[in-house]
C-alpha cells in the first residue's frame, strides 16, 4: 500500500498544480524598439567617452605627449631593426639625405654594426629628441 501512495500521490499533486501553471510569453521587441535602445546606448557611450576624454585632456596634456614620444621611439627602433642597413630609421628621425645613402653604400657601416648600435642607443635613452634631425653619420657620437 505504501508503494501505491508513492506513485499515486505525486501524480495527484502534479495534476492539481499543473492546471494553475502558465507559461510566460517569450520576450520580444520590435525592430523599432531595438533601434531606440541601440541609439540610447550609443548616446550614453558617447557621453561617457567625451567625459573621460575631457578629463584626460584637462588633467594631463603631458600624457599624450609622452605616448607620442613612446610611439615614435618604438617606430624608430623597429625601423632600425628591420631596415637599419639602409638608414630608414634615420630618415624617420629626420636626418639629411646623405646619411641614409652612406648607410646603404656601407651596408650599415660595416655589415650592420652602426644600425645595431643605433638601436641600442634608442633603447637605452628615454628622450630621443637628441637623435632627431641629427645630420652626423654616427648619431650617438657628439
Amino acid at each position: 500500500m505504501k508503494n501505491i501512495y508513492r506513485i499515486i500521490l505525486p501524480i495527484i499533486i502534479g495534476y492539481f498544480t499543473a492546471g494553475e501553471a502558465k507559461a510566460s510569453p517569450a520576450v520580444s521587441i520590435s525592430y523599432d524598439q531595438f533601434q531606440l535602445i541601440q541609439a540610447e546606448l550609443e548616446l550614453q557611450l558617447d557621453a561617457e567617452l567625451n567625459h573621460f576624454t575631457q578629463r584626460a585632456s584637462d588633467s594631463s596634456p603631458l600624457i599624450t605627449n609622452l605616448e607620442e614620444v613612446k610611439h615614435k621611439k618604438l617606430k624608430a627602433i623597429l625601423l632600425g631593426v628591420a631596415l637599419g642597413h639602409f638608414g630608414v630609421h634615420r630618415i624617420y628621425l629626420g636626418t639629411k639625405a646623405n646619411v641614409p645613402i652612406a648607410y646603404s653604400l656601407t651596408l650599415g657601416g660595416g655589415l650592420g654594426l652602426i644600425p645595431l648600435v643605433d638601436v641600442i642607443a634608442l633603447i637605452a635613452t628615454k628622450d630621443i629628441s637628441q637623435y632627431e634631425n641629427n645630420s652626423q653619420f654616427i648619431m650617438w657620437m657628439r
